[in-house]
């Protein structure tokens, strides 16, 4: 019912269900002293989540304005497409990013991530996005039948694989992948 106070950071990977309410104020506290948290949570067709509130999804949108979207990328410079592609021309200059400049990234089975808002003292990076000819495809049903791009619907590429955030006052940091 703590998190040690010895602890580099907390990873978070692939979460099958919502981590609970308590857990939660466990992380925010670490946080805010400083602490660091990495969280790779898959697409929810791919959970036991159900429709279950998601308080770890909730907490990155409203501290950090890091949004888990509820999508399943599709891109076709991937074999097979549900393998999203980390586009070698759009990493950011970023600590985590800086050695890989020139190659290509896969992440199986993604949801994409966005920004929103712009949550005080926090600097947000995208770190790495696909192609524009990817796609989150919103209808998860549709995967492994016709699947194609529908307009106004599901999210058009590029789009945000992972991002990286600092609170500049108190040093917290997080950084989010949409897969495990």
């Amino acid at each position: 019912n703590q998190v040690p106070e010895n602890a580099k950071a907390i990873i978070i990977v692939g979460p099958k269900k919502p981590i609970s309410a308590e857990e939660i104020t466990l992380l925010e506290s670490y946080l805010d002293n400083g602490g660091s948290l990495v969280v790779m949570e898959d697409p929810l067709a791919l959970t036991d989540f159900k429709d279950q509130d998601d308080p770890l999804a909730k907490t990155l949108s409203d501290k950090w304005g890091i949004v888990l979207n509820n999508d399943f990328i599709i891109d076709p410079n991937g074999n097979p497409p549900i393998i999203a592609v980390g586009d070698p021309g759009m990493y950011a200059s970023h600590p985590i990013t800086q050695k890989l400049s020139g190659l290509f990234t896969l992440f199986p089975r993604s949801r994409s991530i966005s920004t929103m808002g712009d949550p005080a003292n926090v600097e947000r990076t995208i770190l790495v996005k696909t192609t524009d000819n990817a796609w989150g495809e919103t209808n998860v049903e549709s995967i492994g039948q016709d699947v194609r791009f529908d307009e106004g619907i599901d999210i058009p590429g590029p789009l945000s694989l992972a991002i990286a955030a600092e609170n500049k006052d108190t040093k917290d940091r997080v950084v989010v992948f949409g897969n495990s």
